[in-house]
């Protein structure tokens, strides 16, 4: 009988210890991933987009282009992955919060992998975010900034997986 009061002890303390560790869940309808519609550049290649949200909390986007070097073999030519925390709200507004970002390119870095931690670019990305879903399509409507100033911005994904 002395045994029972340590062992309730212990049990109760692992599944403390085990909820404080498990990661909070979101319920959101982004959770899953979604893709753009691969783009074709000019002279040569394409780029595609995905974005991934996971019920964790976290998304990683990605963008790569393919085909775009000359006289390069086939296949990618650059990869750009941002990966950070995202949190939304039931009125439609998203807000992301980068935490690095991952870039290769076939010609430039030695074609290795180059990892920037902590994400080195302010604003992050898809600024003043709103997502909108129709049926099996995410809508982002956001604010970037090119050199001559912001510029309203829609990308619009269609789900491919939902987790």
């Amino acid at each position: 009988m002395r045994y029972f009061p340590s062992i309730a002890a212990v049990l109760t303390l692992a599944a403390c210890g085990r909820s404080a560790t498990e990661p909070a869940r979101v319920a959101s309808p982004l959770v899953g991933s979604w893709d753009a519609a691969p783009v074709a550049l000019r002279p040569t290649g394409t780029t595609s987009q995905s974005l991934s949200f996971g019920v964790s909390g976290r998304f990683q986007f990605s963008t790569s282009t393919s085909d775009a070097y000359a006289g390069q073999p086939a296949g990618l030519s650059a990869r750009v992955r941002v990966t950070g925390t995202y949190r939304a709200s039931a009125d439609g507004a998203v807000a992301f919060a980068a935490d690095s970002v991952v870039t290769w390119d076939r010609l430039s870095d030695g074609g290795r992998e180059v990892v920037r931690t902590p994400y080195p670019y302010t604003p992050g990305p898809f600024d003043g975010a709103r997502f909108a879903i129709t049926g099996q399509q995410l809508t982002l409507r956001y604010t970037t900034y090119p050199a001559d100033g912001p510029v309203a911005t829609t990308l619009t994904l269609a789900r491919v997986r939902a987790d």
